[in-house]
């Protein structure tokens, strides 16, 4: 069973890693995990046809570098997650 998440609240990745969820899912800008060399990010399409992707960064300053495993499961959480 998969577990609801809500904006706010904060998911364990496979690695330990424990992230914050800051924003809503959007069904027409879904997140992927993106492999950039040997790391991985979660990234969405720009809104309003705009070019490019947008990063999540989970509350932090700078880009989240996951594991695939870590980006899959974020990515998965970011697509489901309600708003509060």
């Amino acid at each position: 069973m998969v577990k609801a998440v809500r904006v706010g609240d904060t998911v364990t990745l496979p690695s330990g890693l424990v992230v914050p969820i800051t924003v809503a899912a959007d069904p027409g800008r879904p997140w992927a995990p993106i492999a950039v060399t040997h790391l991985w990010h979660v990234c969405r399409a720009h809104g309003h046809g705009e070019p490019g992707v947008s990063h999540y960064f989970g509350g932090r300053r700078h880009l989240l570098q996951l594991d695939e495993a870590d980006a899959r499961a974020l990515a998965a959480a970011l697509n489901r997650a309600r708003p509060t």
